[in-house]
């Protein structure tokens, strides 16, 4: 004796071409279960009913996934430390260099300042020029990474973000002082930058070669200042 199902099988096309999404995994499972569905519609109550379980676990949590992917467009990368609302201590003179991409083009520049737990680099950049990737180093000049000809290894930075396609225009890392020597800081500011007009970029924070005769990589000094005494540490 047959049992008959009591639903239309064009219902699983349908819900296949609703929810199929030819650039995600989960579409494609969906539409290769719709077509078995298909095929089985006819076969056991039981197989069916098992078939139908999976079918909406498979949707729950391909939606659940979506859900926790979903992002704001062109904000995913901007996420910026300090939060919004901070700002730098009355005591502090905070230092600022130029950004300087393809050796020449100013694209904005590159600010430090310090509190009382941690150093502040921010990278901003200005008329349409955006960040693609940084790389940063903070730390004793001696410690840059460089390889045997002397230029550095930005790969070996210890701070580096990929800011996406997109870019951003404004980026800050935060590091605490106890990682820190208290002698005075250098700070090696590596960009590979979107720029306007001259497509992307090397970009560096303007100070001094890194290694003369070498590569035109920078860095530049920073002292951090103590906001209790309103004194440099030196």
């Amino acid at each position: 004796m047959s049992v008959i199902f009591p639903v239309d099988n064009r219902i699983f096309s349908r819900i296949a071409d609703f929810f199929y999404d030819k650039n995600s995994i989960p579409g494609l499972i969906i539409l290769l279960m719709a077509k078995s569905i298909r095929y089985l519609f006819n076969k056991s109550v039981i197989m069916k009913t098992l078939l139908l379980s999976l079918l909406t676990v498979v949707l729950l949590v391909s939606c659940q996934k979506s859900k926790d992917i979903e992002t704001v467009p062109g904000s995913e990368f901007q996420m910026v430390n300090p939060p919004e609302g901070y700002t730098i201590p009355d005591c502090i003179s905070e230092t600022e260099t130029p950004m300087l991409a393809a050796q020449t083009i100013n694209v904005g520049s590159v600010l430090v300042w310090n509190d009382d737990n941690n150093v502040y680099v921010s990278y901003i950049l200005t008329n349409g020029n955006l960040l693609r990737r940084t790389h940063l180093y903070v730390g004793a000049c001696n410690s840059i990474p460089v390889n045997n000809a002397g230029n550095p290894r930005i790969g070996l930075y210890p701070y580096s973000t990929d800011h996406g396609t997109a870019g951003v225009a404004v980026y800050t890392y935060t590091i605490p002082r106890s990682n820190l020597p208290t002698t005075e800081l250098c700070i090696s500011s590596h960009a590979e930058v979107i720029t306007v007009s001259n497509g992307n970029q090397t970009g560096w924070g303007q100070g001094v070669q890194i290694n003369d005769g070498g590569s035109w990589a920078m860095k530049f000094g920073y002292i951090q200042q103590n906001c209790e005494e309103n004194t440099e540490i030196r």
